[in-house]
């Protein structure tokens, strides 16, 4: 059984009114969400993507727009969601305000094999399909093998303002051989 919605945000490491900031931000949520739902073998029927004012600086003025947008069709194509988000952020979006998180959350899944095929189709549009499912199972795979973000829908800028910063991170001391402490005997 799937879950019936899944959302992907962050509370950004420094505030921004930055379109470009922002479109990124939504862009890399709209894409993990899209592989998450393919995980999970589903289809998102819509989107909603949402802005927030930092909620503990009385001195900003605040904002908290969100918007749903219903997809073409059922979809767990990231072109498709990425496209949508970017949208929606357009129309939500206000000159003047600090955001500091922003999200997008895959609405009403469905499962991708118990899916109705609308009676409209063509071949055209199954051959599509199966193109799309192709195209994101190397993405997918792509990104598993060389780390997250191998791959990614438009590019993403090096010192992005918008991600969260990791200076207060616990040590991964039992994940990462990396981080395990050395000790050294004189």
């Amino acid at each position: 059984m799937t879950s019936t919605n899944i959302m992907t945000s962050r509370t950004f490491g420094q505030a921004t009114d930055n379109m470009e900031d922002l479109r990124e931000a939504v862009r890399s949520h709209a894409q993990a969400g899209a592989e998450k739902v393919r995980r999970q073998q589903s289809v998102a029927q819509a989107i909603m993507v949402f802005l927030s004012t930092p909620r503990f600086r009385s001195d900003l003025p605040q904002d908290y727009p969100s918007l749903t947008l219903p997809l073409p069709m059922p979809t767990d194509d990231s072109r498709v969601i990425v496209a949508a988000a970017q949208r929606a952020l357009e129309m939500i979006y206000r000159r003047g305000y600090q955001y500091a998180k922003a999200g997008v959350m895959m609405v009403d899944l469905a499962d991708r094999d118990g899916l109705q095929i609308d009676m409209l189709d063509t071949q055209e549009t199954e051959e599509r399909r199966q193109q799309s499912a192709k195209l994101m199972g190397v993405m997918d795979a792509l990104n598993r093998e060389f780390g997250r973000g191998a791959v990614t829908l438009g590019g993403m800028r090096k010192n992005e303002r918008w991600r969260q910063r990791d200076t207060r991170q616990t040590p991964r001391f039992l994940t990462s051989w990396n981080e395990i402490p050395e000790i050294k005997m004189g």
